[in-house]
């Protein structure tokens, strides 16, 4: 079983990376919302950012889970596909929304009244979308059709 602080590096092979996610699905699946969310945190916590790699409004640029696993690229948007989607592949599906504040464009996943990809590395409580002004919003069911 995975530990809590295990961590995918995109310093391995493709197919050691999706070997390892996939190794991470099981050992969370079905496990209670907030370690799922600590573990899938933790679990990207080590891949650096890379320059823009997706356009946030634009949905036929955003990749797959496997894609983004597999292209080993993560930017301050498609990570917000990254804890979505594997939130949702644990069993707590949500939203993908896209928009801004006054400082900032942001995209983030909307998943049981948490925030992901507002802060780097941490969730953040629903209120964080008090001062968010939404531009796009998709089901990440849709999105994983």
């Amino acid at each position: 079983t995975l530990e809590l602080n295990s961590c995918l590096s995109w310093q391995d092979s493709p197919s050691n990376r999706l070997a390892c996610l996939r190794d991470f699905r099981l050992a969370w699946q079905d496990k209670p919302f907030e370690d799922c969310v600590r573990a899938t945190l933790k679990f990207y916590s080590k891949l650096p950012i890379s320059s823009r790699c997706v356009d946030p409004f634009d949905e036929n640029t955003w990749n797959t889970l496997w894609e983004l696993i597999h292209n080993n690229e993560y930017c301050e948007f498609n990570r917000a596909l990254l804890y979505g989607y594997t939130l949702h592949y644990l069993g707590y599906s949500g939203q993908i929304l896209v928009g801004h504040t006054k400082n900032s464009q942001n995209m983030i996943s909307v998943i049981n009244n948490t925030v992901l990809n507002a802060s780097y590395n941490e969730s953040v409580a629903i209120t964080w979308l008090d001062n968010f002004t939404v531009e796009k919003k998709v089901d990440i069911k849709q999105l994983c059709g």
